[in-house]
């Protein structure tokens, strides 16, 4: 268990205002990365470390306030040893909710049910997670936005006042920060998991760390998972999400090994397969080469993307083909 990991998660639906409409997907976003991040198979962080720091909206717009959420990243702070720097090894930080954007285009900022049309009260989501990099507080910071980033022209938002001193160590936290969108565009609650509306970026999110952005060794890095995200054909496109201060590359957790059955026939002249993992077309599975033609049965990691090259008797490549097993259990070369 990583005992020492830590999770803020906000989720706000319920808004007082025109100007901020009731959403419907921001809580059952933030439950269920509250889920994934305490499952073992998952970000396995103890439920002490993330329960009493998630903040979802309730139906008379009385919390979390802007003040709510800062008073949880200082009791995450409180938890430091007396007289260290340092909170744990891994911050999540994941906020959900109506999002706005000043000046800064690097910038995402959570709503909070106070706004209103004449006011806006939110958190600056990277100023805030930088906070704690630049405090060197966490070995690891991994900051999780769904939100519109709406522009909203001189928009103040203050960073929490957090007592947190420069550490000479910061230089060594890795990041992870990504965006839903980019700036000045729209987040979408238009993705269905059973009967509920969730957000695209936080179903797709889900998706990733639950085994569809793992590599050929069952890890999902951050730099998969980035991948992932952005895929030419995931849904992600149009909402174009963002990854600023995201250029460390770490494992955040192993996916569950779920393998399923494939069958890969091959036509003459073909008599012999290789497969290689989606994310490394240089190494081949540790198949082997599989001779003979005809139908050849397979079990493979579900939710991934594979590279088949099929040989002719004398080892010349003659066919090849992406096979994606969250969508295929047969492939034909």
């Amino acid at each position: 268990m990583a005992a020492d990991d830590f999770a803020i998660i906000v989720g706000i639906d319920d808004y007082g205002s025109a100007t901020f409409p009731q959403l419907e997907g921001a809580i059952a976003d933030a439950k269920a990365f509250a889920a994934w991040v305490k499952d073992s198979h998952g970000g396995n962080v103890p439920a002490a470390n993330v329960d009493p720091y998630t903040l979802l909206s309730v139906a008379d717009h009385s919390r979390p306030l802007l003040s709510h959420v800062k008073l949880s990243m200082a009791q995450v702070l409180q938890r430091r040893p007396p007289g260290q720097h340092r909170a744990g090894r891994r911050l999540y930080l994941f906020l959900a909710g109506h999002g706005v954007s000043g000046d800064d285009a690097d910038e995402a900022c959570l709503v909070t049910v106070e706004s209103n049309d004449a006011l806006i009260e939110s958190l600056p989501g990277r100023g805030s997670a930088n906070l704690f990099f630049k405090g060197a507080a966490f070995d690891e910071i991994v900051l999780l936005m769904d939100c519109c980033r709406s522009i909203v022209p001189n928009l103040e938002a203050a960073v929490p006042g957090l007592i947190l001193r420069k550490h000479q160590n910061a230089h060594q936290v890795r990041r992870f920060y990504a965006f839903a969108t980019g700036f000045g565009r729209t987040a979408r609650e238009a993705a269905k998991v059973g009967q509920q509306v969730r957000g695209v970026f936080t179903s797709e999110l889900i998706t990733g760390l639950t085994g569809g952005a793992a590599n050929a060794q069952g890890e999902i890095t951050t730099m998969r998972l980035k991948e992932w995200l952005l895929r030419p054909d995931g849904p992600l496109g149009a909402q174009k999400p963002k990854f600023p201060s995201s250029d460390d590359d770490f494992v955040i957790c192993a996916a569950p090994k779920v393998d399923i059955a494939i069958t890969v026939t091959l036509a003459a002249p073909a008599e012999q397969l290789l497969v290689f993992s989606g994310s490394d077309l240089m190494v081949p599975l540790p198949l082997g080469v599989l001779p003979g033609a005809g139908a050849k049965p397979l079990m493979l990691p579900r939710d991934s993307i594979f590279f088949l090259r099929a040989l002719n008797a004398q080892g010349v490549q003659v066919g090849q083909r992406i096979l994606d097993t969250r969508t295929q259990t047969d492939a034909h070369l």
